[in-house]
C-alpha cells in the first residue's frame, strides 16, 4: 500500500467509525389498549418504477418487494408531484402539491405553517418515528420533520460529505473517495444497512409499547453517486468493469447539448450499478418487512412502499432528476397493503403519491382536512 494512501486512510478512520444513533426515547404508552393500526411508509429515494420487476422489468431487482406486493395493491400508474426530494416528500406528508405547500429548491423547506401527516398522527396519540438517509433535502432543517417524536436524518460519516465544489470539486472528491474506498456504498449518506439496523431497533421499541405508531423510512442507495457493496455491485452484467467516476450526468447533458452521443457503455454501466443498488436496498427493505412479520404487526399494519421521484438515464435526453417532469423522473412505484389485506391487487387508475396523506389519515380513523389535493385511491 503506498505510504500516501495509508496516511490518508488513517486520517480518515475517525470519519469512518462515526458515532452511534441518537438516544431513542418515546413517551410512555397509554394505559388503555389502543388497537389502531400501525402505519409504515418506506420511500426508496430516486427509484423509477420501470426498474422493478413488478412493473415489468426483466431484471429481478426487487424480490422482497415483489413478495410484499403479492398480498398488497400495486398501483400501475403513479405520478410524483415533484421531480426532487423535498417537494415530493412534502406532498406525501401534507397531501398538497408543490404549488400549494411551497417546499421546493428555492424555498429550501416546508413552511412551519404546514400541518404534516406526522403532526396529525402525533396529536391523535400515535408515536411518530422518522429515519432518513437523505440528509441533504429532508433533514432536520427542511420542515418535513414536523410532528416526529424521533427523527434521525444524519448524513454519512465522511470527510467529503456535502463538500462538492467547495472541497476540491466534485470530480476530485469522487476520485479520492473511489480510490480510497472503492467498495463503500456511498460517502454522501447512510446506506440501506445502516437505515435498516436503526429501523429494526425502532420497531422493537415501538412493539413493546403496544400502542399505534407511524414509521417513516427513506433509503438513498439508488441515488447518484451509486456504489453498492458486493455481491450487488457485480450482480448485473456490464461491458466495462469500471467507469470513470469523474463522469456524471452534467457531462452527459453537455454532450447532448453539443449534439454528441453519450457512450453506450457508460449508460449500460450506470443502469447495471443502479439495478444492483436497488437489489441491495430491496434486501434491507425485506429485513424491515420481515421484522414486522416477526413482531406480529404486519397483518394489522398499513404499509406503503413508494418513491419520491425517478432518474433519467438518457430517456428523452434527460439525465438525473430535478430538471424534468418526463416519466423517467416522475413515474414512481407505489405498493400499498391495508390492514388485514392478504390478496394482491393491481390498480390501473392513475394516482399520486400525495394520495398517501389522506389514505393514512383515514386508516388511522382521522378526518382528512378539507381542500387537500390528495385523494385516497379506491
Amino acid at each position: 500500500v503506498p505510504i500516501g494512501a495509508l496516511a490518508v486512510g488513517l486520517l480518515a478512520v475517525p470519519w469512518v467509525t462515526g458515532s452511534p444513533a441518537p438516544p431513542f426515547a418515546l413517551a410512555p404508552a397509554p394505559e388503555a389498549p389502543d388497537e389502531r393500526p400501525p402505519l409504515v411508509l418506506i420511500v426508496l429515494d430516486t427509484m423509477r418504477a420501470d426498474h422493478l420487476s413488478i412493473y415489468g422489468y426483466e431484471r429481478a431487482t426487487d424480490p422482497e418487494i415483489a413478495r410484499f406486493a403479492a398480498a398488497a395493491t400495486v398501483f400501475e400508474q403513479v405520478l410524483s408531484p415533484g421531480d426532487m426530494t423535498l417537494s415530493s416528500h412534502a406532498s406525501m406528508f401534507t397531501g398538497e402539491f408543490p404549488v400549494r405547500h411551497g417546499a421546493h429548491p428555492d424555498s429550501g423547506s416546508l413552511p412551519l405553517a404546514a400541518t404534516t401527516l406526522a403532526e396529525h398522527l402525533r396529536d391523535a396519540g400515535y408515536a411518530t418515528v422518522g429515519i432518513s438517509s437523505n440528509c441533504g433535502w429532508i433533514g432536520g432543517t427542511h420542515g418535513v420533520s414536523q410532528g416526529f417524536d424521533y427523527y434521525d436524518a444524519r448524513c454519512a460519516r465522511s470527510p467529503f460529505k456535502h463538500r462538492g465544489p467547495v472541497f476540491l470539486g466534485d470530480r476530485v472528491t469522487a476520485s479520492v473517495r473511489t480510490w480510497l474506498f472503492p467498495d463503500h456504498t456511498s460517502w454522501e449518506w447512510r446506506d440501506a444497512g445502516d437505515i435498516a439496523v436503526e429501523a429494526l431497533a425502532a420497531l422493537d421499541a415501538l412493539a413493546e409499547r403496544r400502542a399505534p405508531f407511524f414509521l417513516f423510512l427513506n433509503f438513498m442507495d439508488v441515488h447518484a453517486p451509486i456504489h453498492p457493496p458486493e455481491p450487488y455491485f457485480s450482480m448485473f452484467p456490464r461491458s466495462a468493469e469500471r467507469f470513470d467516476p469523474t463522469w456524471g450526468f452534467g457531462e452527459f447533458r453537455e454532450l447532448v447539448r453539443r449534439g454528441e452521443p453519450v457512450p453506450p457503455e457508460a449508460l449500460e454501466y450506470i443502469a447495471a450499478t443502479y439495478d444492483g443498488a436497488m437489489a441491495y436496498a430491496d434486501h434491507h427493505v425485506g429485513r424491515v418487512l420481515g421484522r414486522l412479520r416477526e413482531l406480529g404487526l404486519h397483518d394489522a399494519a398499513a404499509i406503503a412502499v413508494a418513491s419520491d421521484h425517478g432518474e433519467g438515464f438518457g430517456d428523452n435526453d434527460v439525465f438525473g432528476h430535478g430538471s424534468s417532469v418526463r416519466h423517467a423522473v416522475t413515474r414512481v412505484p407505489l405498493i400499498l397493503k391495508l390492514p388485514g389485506q392478504r390478496e394482491g391487487r393491481r390498480v390501473a387508475t392513475p394516482v399520486s403519491t400525495a394520495d398517501l396523506f389522506p389514505t393514512f389519515l383515514e386508516v388511522a380513523g382521522l378526518r382528512v382536512p378539507d381542500g387537500v389535493g390528495g385523494v385516497r385511491p379506491r
